[in-house]
């Protein structure tokens, strides 16, 4: 059983990595800077778990396209959407593309 978290590598995505990896969750992290995930991998490699580490900036189409073909034949279970980015206004207001 997988948590995909994106934006794992800093913040909150940081944080409930490490949280459910002393859960016993496998690990699928994701975001742009390759160095900080794979300190994070290094730091969870104490847990007995699957860590997959998957460097892609979600904010192009095409690497989330890139994502689902990593992952697709994962079990995943939990999806901690994290990635963003500061795209700011009303919800009802703002481009439903951007969001």
């Amino acid at each position: 059983m997988y948590a995909l978290i994106t934006g794992a590598s800093s913040g909150i995505g940081k944080e409930l990595a490490i949280l459910l990896a002393d859960k016993g969750y496998n690990l699928i992290l994701v975001a742009r800077r390759k160095d900080r995930l794979m300190e994070l991998k290094n730091q969870l490699s104490k847990n007995d778990i699957l860590i997959q580490v998957e460097t892609l900036d979600l904010s192009n189409l095409e690497n989330c396209t890139v994502l689902f073909e990593n992952i697709k034949n994962l079990d995943v279970k939990l999806l901690i959407n994290n990635a963003g980015y500061g795209y700011l206004g009303m919800f009802f207001e703002t481009d439903l593309s951007k969001e």
